[in-house]
């Protein structure tokens, strides 16, 4: 508790030091008044409203926390302790404790921690921290800082949580066609997928000529940095963005907004990335080095390797300092985790390579899974997968299960099998959470019944639900084994968070199972095979409807594959031959 108020003295103080006053505005618009539960997304001329499910327009309690409404003064620490318990924390992890203290002086911080350890306040707090002296209101405001996210869901969850902290402050960016002048200059911070932050906030710079710029020592002897490089070369910043005023960029699931190639990277991979840069990579590059601005780098993601740390410090043009809390410790002391990471590092470059052999369930991963997830593969044949669903929901009491479709696969026609077989309360997890109504399919007594004793599953592909936080999901079904041990991380992250107990079924086929349990195994330090399963059960009739639906998106696939103009009919007439020479 004493360390809970040394952290928020400090961010008080940083509050104090600018000596102005923080402008809580009032709500956007008329939407946003909405008492629903949950975060209510409204789309508004292009860009992406959110509010709480305690608007201060009702409840006053965030006004008084962050700002007194007599003298617009800053309050103290007791007042910025209530904040937090407006979010729902009472007291920080070993993980906020490590990582606030940098973020909150303005360093650069990269933090590296299992799913669900909180790391989204890491940098949620010190952005609000920085709006202090910043003159601004609903309507008029700077741009202070950028976070990018891989998906719009992610986007909208983490401008949920800023709003929470301070109302107003953050704004979501869906569409580019409302133009900038709808996002910039309406909110300190913008949420942003990455390629649409990179079309908003940059324009074609005509005049640019071939980027010869001195290479930095991150950068030499690397050819496949030239694509980056290049790609910012030929743009500008917008000129609506201010950048004496840009403070900070957030690089939320970094791993995924960068995507670094392996070492071991082949050579056609290498010309594709040089070829079709990463949007969030560009965007960086344009304003570290190019721009060269003095902006606080901010990254959080699960997994971060040496691949990613390389890159991120080629982008940068400095190295992100790691701060980085082992599997397990995130509500540990935070002493104790610090000792764990040291040594969970000096064995990993003792050892010179991260993993262990194949087939081996030891691993020198500092973060893994969480320690509260049980793991669970069942071997099916391929027509029989409808079966191992009902036997997975049927066997859980969890209030929400979360079913990832294949890699590749539409959700749409995926619900639609779901609810034809039986599983009535089958949504898309992007409806559920813009709060879309499903229409009733008739249902009976019996199907009603079932629908109540079975956990409200949630469909969504595998890049869509990353990083979201759910609390409700207490399980987790994810169709066929991902390839390798970061994916699993993140698809069997969506439960067992914050310590609360979760489960993680994979549904694969015996060939699956066989090439590819031993080297996640091996990867993860857990024994997958002690924990895979065979299902004897078996509906022929959703055998049938199964192999059905696969006939049906094969001929989409191959019609949507078809040109659409009709080939040219050959001309029956046979080609002229040469006269003969006669001898």
């Amino acid at each position: 508790m004493v360390q809970l108020h040394m952290l928020l003295g400090l961010l008080a103080g940083v509050f104090r030091c600018a000596h102005g006053l923080l402008a809580v505005p009032s709500v956007y618009s008329r939407r946003t008044q909405s008492t629903q539960r949950g975060a209510n997304v409204a789309a508004a001329e292009g860009m992406l409203i959110l509010s709480t499910h305690k608007t201060l327009h009702h409840h006053g309690a965030m006004r008084a926390t962050v700002m007194s409404e007599a003298k617009g003064q800053v309050a103290g620490p007791s007042q910025l302790s209530a904040m937090l318990n407006s979010v729902g924390i009472d007291k920080l992890n070993s993980l906020q404790r490590a990582a606030l203290p940098p973020a909150l002086r303005r360093e650069d911080v990269l933090v590296h921690a299992e799913t669900g350890a909180g790391k989204t306040l890491c940098f949620a707090i010190p952005l609000v921290g920085a709006l202090a002296g910043v003159d601004w209101r609903p309507g008029a405001a700077p741009l202070c800082s950028i976070v990018l996210s891989p998906t719009l869901e992610l986007c909208a969850q983490t401008a949920r949580i800023l709003n929470q902290l301070c109302e107003g402050c953050a704004i979501v960016a869906s569409s580019a066609e409302a133009g900038i002048d709808k996002v910039v200059g309406v909110a300190p911070i913008l949420v942003a997928p990455a390629s649409l932050a990179l079309k908003l906030l940059t324009l074609p710079d005509e005049s640019a000529q071939e980027t010869t710029y001195k290479a930095s020592e991150w950068e030499e002897d690397d050819d496949d940095f030239d694509g980056v490089a290049a790609a910012a070369g030929r743009l500008r910043l917008h000129p609506s963005v201010s950048a004496p005023t840009l403070r900070a960029i957030v690089l939320d699931e970094a791993d995924a907004l960068v995507a670094p190639l392996a070492k071991y990277a082949t050579h056609r991979q290498k010309e594709t990335r040089k070829g079709n840069p990463k949007p969030a990579s560009v965007l960086i590059r344009l304003l570290c080095v190019r721009e060269a601005l003095e902006l606080q780098v901010l990254a959080a993601s699960a997994t971060v390797g040496r691949p990613l740390r390389r890159e991120l410090a080629q982008l940068c043009g400095r190295t992100l300092p790691l701060v980085q809390v082992p599997s397990g410790s995130a509500n540990g002391d935070a002493a104790a985790a610090a000792a764990e990471a040291e040594a969970a590092m000096a064995a990993m470059a003792a050892s010179g390579r991260n993993g262990a052999s194949k087939g081996t369930p030891t691993t020198n991963r500092a973060v893994s899974l969480p320690a509260s997830l049980e793991l669970e593969v069942l071997a099916v044949e391929e027509d029989n997968v409808l079966a191992a669903v009902h036997q997975v929901l049927t066997a859980s009491s969890a209030e929400q299960a979360l079913l990832f479709v294949a890699a590749g696969r539409r959700v749409p026609p995926e619900v639609r099998l779901f609810r034809q077989c039986g599983l009535h309360s089958a949504v898309s997890l992007s409806d559920h959470l813009l709060g879309v109504a499903y229409e009733s399919d008739g249902d009976d007594d019996e199907a009603a019944t079932r629908r109540a004793q079975t956990p409200q599953l949630l469909v969504a592909s595998p890049s869509v639900a990353r990083g979201l936080d759910l609390p409700n999901v207490g399980l987790v079904i994810v169709l066929g084994l991902p390839t390798t041990a970061d994916q699993l991380i993140h698809l069997a992250g969506r439960t067992a968070r914050q310590g609360v107990s979760g489960r993680a079924v994979f549904i694969a086929t015996p060939s699956e199972c066989d090439a590819r349990i031993g080297t996640l195994s091996a990867q993860l330090g857990v024994d997958l095979r002690s924990c895979c399963h065979e299902v004897s059960s078996r509906n022929e009739e959703w055998a049938g409807m199964w192999a059905v639906h696969q006939k049906v998106i094969q001929a989409e696939a191959k019609y949507k594959n078809t040109p659409s103009a009709e080939p040219t009919r050959k001309s029956k007439r046979k080609p002229k031959r040469a006269p003969r020479r006669s001898r």
